[in-house]
This record gives C-alpha cells, sequence and structure tokens, in this order.
C-alpha cells in the first residue's frame, strides 16, 4: 500500500463537509479498515470513497483522484514555481494553469477545482473579478481561493477579501509559504508527511 492513499479520518470527514463522529459511524457500519499514523487513525481513500457512494454523498475530488488545483498567473516563471511545489505536495494531484483570468473561468467551470490560486494583477479579468465571477456559480461554493498580491495596501487586501479570497500571499513569497497556505485551505496533509509504515486494525 502506498503511504499517500492514506489520510486521516479527521482530514476525510473536513473534506468531505461531516462530523468526524458521523464518519466514524460510517466505516464502521461498512466495517473499513483503519490504520494507525502518527496523526491518528487512517483511512484509505478507496474504502472512502465506497463509503460516502454507499450514502449517496458526493466524493470530493481529493478523494477520488487527489485535490484539483486551478493556477491563474500571467508570469510563467512563478506559474512554474507554483504547479512544481504543488505537485510535490501531493502525488495524485491534479493542476490545471491558466495566464489570465478569462482562461481561468473556462478551466474552473471544466476542472471543479477544490483550490484557486490566483494572482491579483492581471491583464483583462484581474483575479479579484475572476474571484466575485467565480463564486457567483452555487457550483463552487466549497472551492477555497489562495489570492497572490504584490500590493501591501490594506485597502487592496480588504477588497481581495470581500471577493471571496480566503487567505492571500504577498510578493515575494517562498515556496514553504505556499506551501503552508495551500495545505491550509485543503485541509490535506502533503505525502511525504503520512506515515511509512501503518498497522492495519479493526475500526
Amino acid at each position: 500500500m502506498e503511504k499517500d492513499d492514506l489520510m486521516s479520518v479527521r482530514e476525510a470527514a473536513k473534506l468531505c463537509g461531516v462530523g468526524g463522529r458521523i464518519l466514524r459511524s460510517w466505516l464502521r457500519e461498512d466495517a473499513a479498515p483503519l490504520h494507525r499514523g502518527p496523526e491518528g487513525d487512517l483511512i484509505h481513500w478507496k474504502d472512502l470513497r465506497k463509503s460516502l457512494q454507499r450514502r449517496g454523498v458526493p466524493v470530493p475530488g481529493a478523494v477520488d483522484s487527489g485535490p484539483r488545483i486551478v493556477v491563474a498567473d500571467d508570469n510563467p516563471d512563478q506559474l512554474l514555481v507554483i504547479v512544481e511545489v504543488l505537485e510535490g505536495l501531493w502525488k495524485r494531484a491534479r493542476v490545471a494553469t491558466a495566464k489570465d483570468g478569462e482562461k481561468a473561468l473556462a478551466k474552473i467551470a471544466d476542472f471543479r477545482p477544490d483550490l484557486l490560486i490566483t494572482d491579483i494583477e492581471m491583464p483583462g479579468l484581474s483575479g479579484i473579478e475572476l474571484c466575485r465571477r467565480v463564486l457567483q456559480n452555487r457550483e463552487h461554493y466549497g472551492m477555497r481561493i489562495l489570492a497572490i498580491t504584490g500590493y501591501d495596501r490594506e485597502g487592496r487586501n480588504i477588497l481581495a477579501f470581500e471577493s471571496g479570497v480566503d487567505e492571500y500571499l504577498k510578493k515575494p513569497f517562498s515556496p514553504e509559504d505556499l506551501r503552508q497556505s495551500a495545505v491550509r485551505l485543503l485541509g490535506l496533509f502533503p505525502d511525504r508527511e503520512r506515515a511509512p509504515r501503518t498497522q492495519s486494525r479493526a475500526p
């Protein structure tokens, strides 16, 4: 079993939008095997998916194939750095990129991401306007948004939050800054932080 095929029951519950006790009761009913890890009980993503499907609960993209992320940035060098950090965090991550806000809108509609990372200042459709348009669609209400800004003006940052941004990073930011924000917003442990060895036990 690959170590990145497991997630903690706590993060699974958060990802699926249910309480931890409720998810545990479902897993017990399904006799889904739990595994011991440094962060508590772990569940294999396939067993979690089966449990959700039995109850007609929508399966988040992050459960089925790793987190889905759209990155919008007109700077190709920064875009490359962001993608490398994200793909280094989660083996099954699916990352789509766009060089402007209009292309990002199309990617979001098609890709249904768990997380949008967008530069605030882009030609044409700005990151702030992109966030506003995206969140007008109820289908995207569960998506988290991380904004990247080169400005340190309080008014601009308030405007970003009012448009639906959950967090923002100020340029220049380090890969570690990006890593921490992405992990926090998605609620998923990085693959390399999961337990290298686990013991299966009865639920």
